[in-house]
């Protein structure tokens, strides 16, 4: 444990305040714009689509882009209150995530009761996304 949560002085009230969706939200789409980019540079030419990402507000969606008319595939990250709603193609919900702060004071998503590194968040999300056809 580090130094911080080691104290029974430790001020979780006010760690668990600045551990907010909106901050989480806008941290998370801008972790996704890398992934889409990372992506789409692994795929190189090979393919003859791409993703993107269209940003709503308070949702963005990561879909296939093509200039032929191909099935689109989408995952849509939603937030609604302090809840994160994963939805995919067809509109029903992959995973929920709330948001907690860990025994070392760490703010992390929460997913049917297991703590995750955003990173993680995003692989649930976007790994059948993004390696459908691989």
């Amino acid at each position: 444990m580090n130094d911080l949560t080691n104290s029974s002085d430790f001020d979780w009230v006010s760690a668990r305040e600045r551990c907010s969706m909106t901050t989480a939200f806008v941290t998370l789409k801008t972790q996704v714009k890398r992934d889409v980019n990372a992506r789409n540079k692994n795929l190189g030419d090979r393919y003859e689509f791409r993703f993107d990402l269209t940003d709503n507000g308070d949702s963005f969606t990561v879909h296939t882009a093509s200039e032929r008319q191909i099935d689109t595939k989408t995952v849509t990250f939603e937030r609604t209150g302090n809840t994160l709603n994963v939805r995919g193609t067809d509109g029903k919900t992959k995973f929920m995530a709330a948001l907690t702060i860990n025994s070392k004071g760490e703010c992390r998503f929460k997913i049917d009761g297991e703590e995750c590194d955003s990173w993680y968040v995003r692989k649930l999300a976007l790994e059948d996304l993004f390696f459908w056809n691989s």
